[in-house]
């Protein structure tokens, strides 16, 4: 059975995980947006599914709330 941190997201998925829109999600990723973010998890291509990993994105989360506490 596949643990949780090794699961795929949907952008459904990371949105909800994050608690933020798409267009934000996207802006993060995008290198020409005032919001992009150089550390945001790179999502994985699939055939035509684009797909996150779930430990990725809990280790920058986490790395986020370290950083916001120092």
């Amino acid at each position: 059975m596949m643990k949780l941190s090794e699961k795929l997201l949907r952008i459904t998925d990371v949105c909800e995980l994050l608690g933020v829109k798409k267009s934000t999600v996207y802006d993060w990723l995008d290198p020409k947006s005032a919001r992009f973010k150089v550390a945001m998890p790179r999502p994985l291509k699939i055939g035509a599914a684009t797909r996150w990993r779930t430990d990725e994105l809990l280790l920058w989360v986490e790395t986020l709330s370290d950083e916001r506490a120092a």
